[in-house]
């Protein structure tokens, strides 16, 4: 039987730590980056080279934002040395997002996506294995411009409502397919709310999110919440979505989500990706990480990790030394 993920992450004796690793796994093989977003089986490869390299507490997907877009009909741009990304609005008028179909999960690279899940359950792991989405406001800001989305909650609330619901009917059912594949939990990723009011997360974002929770969310499935630019100010709001683990990036001021996490659910993040574990001075990586694991001690509901994946080009030694801080 499966075992709880918030009690897997609370009652070890041994800390651990959540990191997004599928680049630095590429690395290791020598694989371009691009390969892993397009070659399902570069991508397993990565992950697990990854988790024997460092042991890693957690198998997860790669952190790949232009999958959900691609199957609603987005042009997708692949770059040899990059993650792929979405240039072009699919979108560009009031009609045409009420013309908008929902997909189906298993177009384009979506069946891709939950194939790795399978291939990685179906090894005889024992590691919780993570799938990864993006989040609703998110997908919607791809669809149809990230500033043109912005624009459009403040220009006809309406319209950026309806747009976000056809995201989020996509996003629970693909959720439900990793659910169902037998992932112990997926990562909804939503960076683009970082940018939005508090009040404006609240309606635009989260009680989306919520939706998705209620009605997929078990002791066996957890969702684990993703957004790298949110601060503060955004921490209610971001309560809101009920979901169990809140993961964040370097902007949020972990001590102070840890004091207003009412619900006690799990806090987790926020070593810089970048200015952390990017630069060549393991010293950096040994002072920071050193501080945070001092500064979050008395919380057994706090997860380290870095705020976002890992970059390709990451020392390797600095990430050795960050994992064997965390576990002496």
């Amino acid at each position: 039987m499966k075992k709880d993920l918030i009690d897997d992450i609370q009652s070890d004796i041994q800390k651990k730590a959540f990191v997004f690793g599928t680049n630095i796994g590429a690395d290791i093989l020598k694989t371009p980056t691009l390969r892993i977003f397009t070659n399902m089986n570069a991508q397993m490869d990565a992950i697990f080279a990854f988790h024997e390299r460092f042991n890693t507490d957690f198998l997860i997907t790669a952190m790949d934002l232009s999958v959900e877009a691609e199957c609603f009909g987005s042009e997708t741009v692949f770059i040899q040395d990059k993650a792929p990304r979405v240039d072009k609005r699919l979108v560009v008028s009031l009609s045409e997002i009420k013309d908008l179909d929902v997909p189906s999960v298993g177009a384009y690279r979506s069946g891709d996506y939950i194939e790795v899940a399978l291939k990685l359950l179906s090894s005889g792991t024992l590691k919780p294995v993570i799938g990864g989405i993006i989040g609703p406001f998110s997908l919607a800001g791809r669809l149809f411009g990230t500033r043109e989305m912005f624009e459009l909650t403040i220009d006809n609330e309406s319209s950026a409502l309806l747009l976000i619901e056809k995201c989020t009917q996509f996003l629970v059912n693909f959720t439900r397919a990793f659910k169902e594949a037998g992932c112990q939990g997926v990562v909804i990723s939503e960076p683009s709310a970082g940018l939005l009011s508090p009040k404006a997360v609240s309606k635009f974002s989260s009680v989306f999110i919520k939706q998705l929770v209620q009605s997929l969310e078990s002791p066996i499935f957890r969702v684990i919440y993703h957004n790298c630019g949110a601060r503060v100010n955004h921490l209610d709001s971001i309560f809101e979505t009920e979901a169990s683990i809140f993961h964040f990036g370097e902007p949020m001021d972990i001590l102070t989500a840890l004091q207003r996490n009412k619900e006690n659910r799990i806090i987790s993040g926020n070593l810089d990706p970048v200015n952390v574990f990017l630069s060549n001075k393991k010293e950096v990586v040994s002072k920071n990480t050193f501080d945070l694991i001092s500064t979050t001690k008395n919380n057994s509901n706090f997860l380290i990790a870095p705020g976002c994946d890992l970059a390709s080009g990451t020392p390797l030694e600095n990430i050795k030394k960050f994992f064997s801080l965390v576990r002496s």
